[in-house]
C-alpha cells in the first residue's frame, strides 16, 4: 500500500511517518521493512522515481532544469542536480545535451 502511495505521490513531499502509518508500522520498523522488500530505502526509491521522470522530461520537453526539478518534487534546483548527478554520474544539462545529439 505504501509503495502504491509513493508511486502516485512521488512528486509531493512524502513524510516517512505517513508511509509507516499506511502500513501500520512505526517509522524505524517501516524503513527496515521497506529496505528488506525493495532493496532500497524509501528515500532512495523516491529519488529513483523522480530521476526516472526527470529523464523523460529532459528528453521529451524543452522545460528548463528548474521547471523539471519543481515538477518532480524538488524545491530547489540544486537538490535535484545533486541527486541526479549522484545517480546518473552526469548533470541534468549534460544528460540532455548528450542524449539529444
Amino acid at each position: 500500500n505504501s509503495i502504491k502511495y509513493i508511486n502516485e505521490h512521488f512528486t509531493e513531499n512524502i513524510d516517512l511517518k505517513k508511509l509507516a502509518d499506511i502500513e501500520h508500522y512505526n517509522v524505524s520498523y517501516y524503513s527496515e521493512w521497506f529496505k528488506h522488500n525493495m532493496n532500497l530505502s524509501p528515500i532512495e526509491y523516491i529519488q529513483n522515481l523522480r530521476i526516472k521522470k526527470a529523464k523523460e522530461l529532459l528528453l521529451n520537453t524543452n522545460l528548463t532544469i528548474l521547471q523539471i526539478s519543481q515538477i518532480i518534487g524538488y524545491e530547489h534546483n540544486s537538490s535535484f542536480t545533486r541527486v541526479f548527478k549522484h545517480l546518473e554520474k552526469i548533470s541534468p544539462a549534460e544528460f540532455r545535451k548528450t542524449i539529444k545529439k
